[in-house]
This record gives structure tokens, sequence and C-alpha cells, in this order.
């Protein structure tokens, strides 16, 4: 644990480290290394034990010597790093350090409190379930095979840049990089080339209209602005079906309606939802914003079933227990509640974000490449992880509205015993309930998040809808 015994009083050492430095026993190194030697007996039950760790990070010495080597680094005594790695070595940055990098990773699962091994390259890694190849500069035959096998049997491989360049003679990969890791990553690099310590890279992911969209207020905000005052609109037009028409005629109406309506709500949800994760590029921080997007949802959760009760009390019509065969629903208050909605809360407050918040990427992106929708989408769904999270979303969506409809209807027809307006008011309840308990879990799901990652807070949440839908 510690080199010497004693510092030197002479010689070329006599300024190294020492258990008992120059100020002899008395001093602060020594008795603190004493308390140290008593606490390490106390965990004598513990030794031998081992920790099966789950992650593992490859440390290659071939690629970490390649990568720091000396002529690579430039001589200290010239400033001038872009010469260096111009003139004396074949990396594309001097500013690289293979241990940053592998500390980088190391860190971050370190401050999650999950253990890590460090392993070498030809060490057996089918026992992990995540593997790390940090600046893998230099790969060596058999490890692509290694690889392949440990992927096929469900392992995780991490991959960084700079990484299957040359083989062990030091020879370049030809026909594109990381050379033979380019299928099992499923990318193909055509060139390297560094970017100063200010910069910054975007990559494109699957694009949307407003991705391909420039205007001197942005690409998302005109959209989220139009959309909003386009669905606003669209809301209070709904309910406006002259009584006139024949049943069938008002089915058409109402499809068509709703079919705009949703299409003005996507123009409006999706430049927004892309608005939000572009505000921040700090992982925790992205976790804050759209907690406060939670707050904005739970309270329109909160609001949005006391409609009908509301638009009850303005038609006083609407109070009857049931309504006799042949006689027409009042319709004033919906209208009238509706518009309100339409107004207030959906162009109104919806048309906030694209007055007020900034876009990050708006002067970087008027240059960009159009975005292909159909590529684009082809190379999203090609990810397994978003295949998942768009299962995820669907069957959640559905069976929310399949849930909120039995609810509703057991609450009207069997509670209430067929009265409309009593059953509204008890979905009222209910819906305020949840919204409460989601107030509430707002602070837990982004504390969640942050301490173990979006993926385990899901998985949390999702343990607990599935436990009270058990319940229930």
């Amino acid at each position: 644990m510690y080199f010497q015994w004693r510092a030197s009083k002479k010689g070329a050492e006599k300024y190294h480290s020492g258990m008992i430095p120059h100020y002899g026993e008395n001093a602060r190194v020594f008795k603190e290394i004493c308390i140290l030697g008593k606490e390490l007996k106390r965990i004598k039950n513990i030794t031998g034990s081992t920790v099966n760790s789950k992650v593992a990070i490859l440390m290659d010495n071939d690629s970490w010597w390649t990568i720091d080597n000396p002529y690579g680094k430039g001589n200290k005594s010239l400033d001038n790093e872009i010469f260096w790695a111009a003139n004396s070595q074949p990396f594309p940055s001097v500013l690289i350090s293979y241990f940053s990098e592998l500390k980088y990773y190391f860190n971050a699962f370190y401050d999650l409190n999950i253990p890590v091994d460090i392993i070498p390259l030809n060490f057996e890694f089918s026992k992990y379930k995540i593997v790390i190849a940090p600046l893998l500069h230099i790969v060596k035959p058999g490890f692509k095979e290694a690889v392949e096998n440990f992927v096929k049997n469900g392992g995780i491989f991490i991959n960084t840049f700079f990484s299957g360049v040359i083989d062990q003679y030091a020879g370049v990969f030809l026909n594109g990089y990381p050379g033979p890791l380019k299928n099992v990553l499923g990318l193909e690099v055509e060139e390297y080339d560094p970017l100063p310590p200010e910069g910054e890279n975007v990559i494109k992911m699957a694009g949307e209209i407003s991705d391909n969209f420039h205007s001197r207020w942005g690409r998302r905000r005109p959209f989220i602005v139009g959309g909003a005052l386009m669905m606003g609109l669209l809301f209070g037009l709904i309910w406006m079906v002259p009584g006139s028409w024949n049943q069938t005629m008002q089915i058409i109406y109402f499809i068509m309606m709703q079919i705009l309506f949703y299409t003005c709500y996507t123009v409006f949800a999706v430049p927004f939802k892309a608005l939000t994760y572009e505000m921040t590029p700090d992982y925790n921080e992205r976790n804050r914003v759209m907690a406060y997007v939670a707050f904005f949802h739970k309270l329109a959760e909160f609001l949005y079933e006391w409609m009908i009760p509301l638009a009850a009390v303005i038609s006083s019509a609407y109070f009857v227990s049931k309504i006799p065969e042949g006689e027409k629903v009042e319709m004033t208050g919906i209208i009238i509640v509706t518009w309100l909605v339409g107004i207030v809360i959906m162009s109104g407050i919806g048309v906030i974000p694209g007055l007020f918040v900034r876009e990050r990427f708006q002067k970087k992106t008027e240059h960009q490449e159009k975005v292909k929708l159909i590529s684009s989408s082809k190379d999203a769904f090609r990810s397994r992880a978003f295949q998942i999270l768009v299962s995820i979303i669907i069957l959640n969506t559905l069976a929310g509205i399949l849930a909120s409809n039995i609810d509703h209807f057991v609450m009207i027809y069997y509670m209430a015993d067929g009265d409309i307006a009593q059953g509204s008011i008890w979905k009222g309840l209910l819906s305020s309930g949840y919204a409460v308990v989601g107030f509430a879990f707002i602070p837990i799901i982004t504390w969640l998040a942050d301490k173990f990652g979006k993926r385990g807070a899901l998985f949390f949440i999702y343990s607990l809808t599935v436990f009270g839908s058990i319940m229930k």
C-alpha cells in the first residue's frame, strides 16, 4: 500500500514521501496510517471474499502505449500543439489521453455504486453483462470473434472513438474504421478529424419536418406556436356540429375534425418534445427539465376530468339523472367549456414555449444536410432500445385509453346508477387523486433517474404500474 517506510534525509529521493515523514512519528501522515491499520483488522471477516462485477473495462497496454506515445504528445518545450499533431505523431490530437478516457467511464459507474473490473484484452469476458473498450486503437486477431459471441449471447459491448484503426503490426485497416469491428458495431467511419477543446459535434438522429425547417425564429418554435393556435381553434370547432344534421353526418364531422385536431397536435407536440430534449446537453439537468414538463402534465390531468361537471353547471338541464328518450342533450355548457380550454389553455399557454424558449442549435443547423424521414426512421428502428421504447409507449397508451373508458363507464352506470353528472364528479375526483399522487412522485422519480439512471427509474415506474393494476 505504501512505497517506503521512512522519508530519506539525503540523496536523490530525499523529497519522496514515506510513512514516517521528515517530521517524525508524530506527523499527521503516520498517525492516519496507524488508524488505517487498526481499521483493517476489523474487516478480517471479509478477507478473501470477492465481488462479482457485471461491468468490465478493457485495458489494452499496446493501445495505451500507442495513444500516449511521447512522440505523439510533442516536445513540451514547444507550445505549438498543432505542429506536433501534424508532424510528430499519427494521432488526430495531442489532447487525447488513454487513461483519461478509461477514468471517464470508470467514474460514471463508480458514482452509481456499480463495481467495475479492469481486465486485459485476452481476458474471458463472457461472464459480464457490459464490456467497455475505450480507445481500442489496436484490434488483434481473435478479438472480433470474441466480441461477436459476447453480443450474440446478450452482452452489451461499448466502444469509443479512434478504435479499430491499426492491427498488431501497426498496419492500418483499409476500407473504413473501426476495422474488424465494423459489423458488430453497425457503423463505418470514413475519416476522423479532431475538434478543438471548445468545439462540439451533433449526432443526427431520426428527424421530423421541423429538423429541416429554417427561419429567423428557429426550426422548432414556429411549429409550436402555429400548432398550438390551430389546436385550440379546432378543439372548439369539434363541438360545433350543427344539430340539424343527421347522425351519419354528425359522426363524419366528428371524425374529420378529430383527424385535423390530432394533426395539429402532432405539429405542436413533436417539435415541443424535441425542444425539451435540446434545451440542455447535461444528462441530469435534462431529467429536471422533464420534471417541469411532467408538472404541467399533471396539472392538466388534475383539471381535464372536471370539464363535464363544469359543463353541467353551465347547462342545468344536464343534471337530469337519465335523459328521456328522444330528448337531446343541452350542448351549451360543453361548447363554452371547450372553447375556454381551446383558447386559454391550448392556444394561450401552448404558445409560451414557442415565444420564450431559445433554441440551442438554431445557428448550427442552418447549413445541415437535409434529414430524410424514411431513411432516418429506418436507422432509428434498427435500435433494439428504440423498438422497446416504442412498444412500451404504444401498449401504455392503449392500456390507458381502455382503462379510462372502462372506469368512466363503471362510475356512471354502476356507482351512479346512470347519473351522468354524478358519475362525472366521481371521475373528476379519481383523476384528481391520480394527479395528486403524480405531483408527489415527480421529485421522487427525478431523484431516481439521477441516482439510478432513466432505465432504472423506468423499471420502478412500470413495476408500480403493474402492482397497481393487479390491486385494481
